[in-house]
């Protein structure tokens, strides 16, 4: 295998948005904690490598224990007091249904990123971009419809609903 080629600039350059190219330049990428986009508490980084290339896409914080432990307090914070919680059923469906369409104007770039990332055809990240997409429908739908009980789905599967 080749040697790797540290060059952000050389594989920002292949890239087909400028949207893509601009994200792969903002670098190192750093880690979405209470909202706020900060350094890994270590100050390390590691790389992102293009595997059709290996060329260095950029540098992404590398988070560990200390960073998981602020994340879980953040996500804990956020679920018991933040905004989510208080929100009606069709708000939340309002904010996913949001999720979905943005997922979607920016499926071209997402799809670029997730083939650079891992070298999977453009064809197969545009499916998993739509799939995304369809996901979080499929979940604002519900939004207002579970009223604490089980609903039928797969008979091998134990599944139940716990009301709040």
């Amino acid at each position: 295998m080749a040697a790797v080629v540290p060059s952000v600039k050389s594989a920002a350059a292949g890239t087909k948005t400028s949207a893509v190219r601009d994200f792969l330049k903002d670098s190192p990428k750093k880690l979405l904690i209470g909202g706020k986009w900060v350094p890994a508490k270590s100050g390390k980084t590691f790389e992102t490598i293009n595997p059709a290339t290996e060329e260095v896409l950029g540098l992404a914080a590398e988070g560990d224990k200390a960073d998981v432990d602020e994340a879980v307090k953040a996500a804990r914070r956020a679920f018991e007091s933040g905004k989510w919680p208080k929100l009606s059923p069709h708000q939340r469906t309002r904010y996913l249904l949001r999720v979905a369409e943005l997922i979607e104007r920016h499926g071209d770039e997402l799809a670029e990123l997730i083939t650079l990332e891992n070298g999977k055809p453009i064809s197969e990240s545009i499916l998993e971009v739509d799939r995304t997409a369809e996901t979080f429908r499929y979940y604002a739908g519900w939004a207002t419809k579970v009223y604490g009980e089980t609903n039928p789905s797969d008979p091998a599967m134990f599944n139940y609903t716990l009301p709040r």
